[in-house]
């Protein structure tokens, strides 16, 4: 800055006494003026002033700009094909967009216990669902790892989370230790964890093909991404979970059971949720129940010790009893049979001594299931079936006769020997042909353990779904 002062004649003394070794004469149309600077001390000072103000200016907008980042909301994505199955090459570490590595390692902090869970739109969970994974993530700090169909579904997942974030922030604000641990969400069409898994997904037409393939690929990502370095640790947990229930168990009874999994002197290597649905009242011919029950639901998952499937035999792909099967642990063909989904539950409840201990099963399932992660992370056993497809066709496609006079007694026996990879499709139903996956992962860890994995039912660790028989 500078004054600007008028002369005819400047003279040699005015000059000098300005010590700025400074002057600048100019000369416009016929008169002359002179342009005199500050002296030095005045001119540092004001110079100074002039790069505290625009230091200032940025800062301020660099301050304002982040203030309101979080405040403003991600656009809705596009809309979802619901055809699509569950899986995202985006993953987000408490509410951010980054990649896996980074929201792995330099998200604090660290955790040894993992939920994962897949859903077709992260959108239709439901809200008691969503509550449970913020609850559990955000203050009992359990990392989240759900995957979901493409990249669209990722993006509404990012924005719904988000969404979720800001309604929790008021809550992690009245606490002080509420600190959130990672959720990663990505999707399955990962091929740089298996190409063999993520490839064509949307050519395999079995419906429990399909999910056993994403089971594993979840699996192999889940490993890989959070617990690479800690996955042989004692006390580290995998809790695998269907997002879609209507309602997850409580988060006060999944935290007690992830501390009775982590005390080595606890019997059970896994134990399942009993998933319930409320049968609202009694079959008007038998009159066998008034009101409403609790009926155990994952008939298919589950099977009893030593070897009784308790689907029912109409649903079954080869319905009939097997060798060391129990019939009265069947679930009866008619809803309102001897031995009802009903009666599974109370079964469960009562076997524990009436206090809902765990009750031994060789399979089960339940909505949830809480692992010891030195268990779940077993190499040789995964969710798919062992034979190939080819020997499964075939198995399907060999003829079988039966007594229709006899409801459940075959005239020919199609079961394969029992040393065969294909003797689990005893387990198998009549709808897709399988056996559930969670089974044939299952009676691989045990045949892996030589029967020492032991997997039990708590009935106190309640799932609910929303669902008819």
């Amino acid at each position: 800055m500078a004054f600007l002062k008028w002369n005819q004649s400047p003279s040699t003394n005015n000059l000098q006494a300005i010590d700025c070794r400074y002057t600048h004469i100019s000369h416009h149309r016929s008169m002359r003026y002179q342009l005199l600077p500050l002296r030095c001390n005045e001119k540092r000072a004001v110079r100074t002033l002039f790069v505290i103000l625009i230091c200032y200016f940025f800062c301020s907008v660099f301050f304002l700009y982040h203030l309101n980042a979080d405040a403003l909301p991600t656009p809705p994505p596009q809309s979802i094909n619901a055809e699509t199955d569950v899986g995202t090459s985006q993953s987000i570490s408490r509410g951010n967009s980054t990649n896996t590595a980074a929201a792995i390692h330099s998200s604090t902090p660290r955790t040894k216990i993992w939920l994962a869970g897949m859903i077709l739109d992260f959108d239709k969970m439901q809200p008691r669902v969503k509550q449970t994974l913020l609850s559990l993530n955000c203050n009992h700090n359990v990392g989240i790892h759900i995957l979901l169909p493409d990249e669209a579904a990722v993006s509404q997942a990012r924005y719904d989370y988000q969404q979720m974030k800001q309604a929790h922030r008021q809550f992690k604000e009245s606490s002080e230790n509420a600190q959130c641990a990672p959720i990663i969400i990505q999707h399955q069409n990962q091929q740089k964890f298996d190409p063999d898994l993520s490839a064509n997904l949307s050519n395999v037409q079995n419906r429990i093909d399909r999910i056993s393939r994403l089971r594993d690929l979840q699996r192999l990502m889940l490993e890989t991404t959070a617990y690479k370095s800690n996955r042989d640790h004692d006390d580290s947990i995998v809790i695998i979970a269907d997002l879609d229930l209507y309602k997850l168990p409580d988060v006060e009874a999944i935290m007690k059971q992830i501390s009775q999994l982590q005390d080595s002197s606890y019997p059970h290597d896994a134990i399942c949720a009993a998933g319930i649905t409320i049968h609202g009242g009694g079959n008007t011919h038998t009159k066998k129940m008034e009101g409403p029950e609790l009926w155990y639901y994952d008939t298919f998952a589950t099977v009893f010790l030593p070897d009784t499937f308790s689907h029912p035999l109409k649903r079954r792909l080869i319905p009939r009893y097997y060798p060391r099967e129990d019939p009265r642990f069947v679930r009866s063909n008619d809803q309102f049979g001897n031995f009802t989904q009903g009666d599974i539950y109370r079964y469960f409840r009562e076997n524990g001594g009436g206090a809902g201990d765990p009750t031994r099963v060789k399979s089960c399932f339940g909505g949830m299931a809480i692992y010891r992660a030195h268990a779940y992370f077993e190499r040789t056993c995964r969710y798919r079936l062992v034979a190939d497809e080819d020997r499964i066709q075939r198995f399907h496609e060999e003829p079988i006769q039966w007594d229709r006079d006899h409801a459940g007694v075959m005239i020919e026996d199609p079961l394969p020997d029992p040393d065969s990879d294909l003797y689990i499709m005893r387990y198998a139903n009549n709808k897709e042909g399988r056996p559930c996956e969670h089974v044939v992962f299952h009676d691989c860890l045990r045949d892996v353990s030589v029967g020492v994995f032991d997997i039990a039912v708590n009935p106190m660790l309640r799932s609910l779904w929303a669902r008819d028989f």
